[in-house]
């Protein structure tokens, strides 16, 4: 379970915080232990719920720090044309998931970067299995869309 949410927090941009962050998950997965019901999916789904909560906390607890690093974006932003042509196809494909709204993120993750089923992945974030397939499936649409439109490039 460690290595996923590691990677997790990786993929979520945490950086030097995923250690941090995957420590934090598994101390609030020993406090909440005995909510963990076995029969509505895996510990793995369980931890990636709890994994979400923190990263939402912290994601909360640094957009203030993010307002004063806002005048430092403008000039970074300035050279973002050229970075986008050295990016790879993977990096110009997560720009466009970045688009997502975060639900969609979310399940697009746990869908093909974690193989999770649709079922572990309503566990996970605490939503109905019929909610998990909406996001799915318009996640899909839009991405299907905008690489057609080639609104990638």
């Amino acid at each position: 379970v460690g290595p996923r949410l590691f990677r997790y927090f990786k993929y979520k941009g945490c950086g030097d915080e995923a250690a941090d962050l995957t420590q934090e998950t598994f101390i609030r997965l020993v406090r909440v232990r005995d909510k963990f019901d076995s029969a509505r999916g895996p510990i793995v789904a369980f931890a990636l719920g709890i994994a979400l909560n923190v990263w939402r906390e912290n994601l909360r607890a640094s957009r203030s720090h993010e307002e004063l690093d806002s005048v430092n974006e403008v000039a970074i932003d300035a050279g973002l044309q050229e970075r986008l042509e050295r990016m790879s196809e993977a990096a110009r494909l997560r720009e466009i998931v970045q688009r997502l709204p975060q639900a969609q993120q979310d399940v697009l993750y746990f869908y093909f970067d974690e193989e999770m089923t649709t079922r572990e992945i309503g566990e996970a974030l605490a939503m109905p299995e019929g909610t998990v397939k909406s996001h799915l499936s318009r996640a899909k649409e839009t991405l299907r869309t905008l690489l057609e439109k080639k609104e990638w490039i």
